[in-house]
């Protein structure tokens, strides 16, 4: 589909996991807003890593050695290690009292 350069659907896109999700044009911003306010609940140096992998996409082979490292570093991480306690907890992990790190 990709090398045929063939127009993909809203809902083929959501199939392939290529769209997290397919909502009215008038639900879209609250969508978003979800969606956002979701993020904010994420560990933020693990986002912040996330991103920069994603925008050197083009190398992916480098990529993937690199992902590996900085996973093996977020491990190493006060969220990382209150994400863990919470887990043996059952409780949800509390991401906005730590630093970024």
């Amino acid at each position: 589909m990709f090398a045929l350069g063939e127009p993909l659907d809203a809902g083929t896109a959501l199939a392939c996991g290529l769209a997290n999700a397919v909502v009215p044009s008038a639900d879209l911003r609250a969508k978003a807003r979800e969606a956002a306010e979701a993020l904010t609940k994420r560990p933020a140096g693990s986002l912040r890593q996330t991103k920069a992998l994603m925008r050197g996409m083009d190398r992916i082979a480098a990529q993937i050695s690199r992902e590996s490292g900085l996973f093996r570093e977020r491990l190493q991480t006060a969220e990382a290690r209150g994400a863990f306690a919470a887990f043996a907890e059952r409780r949800k992990p509390d991401f906005s009292k730590m630093a970024a790190g």
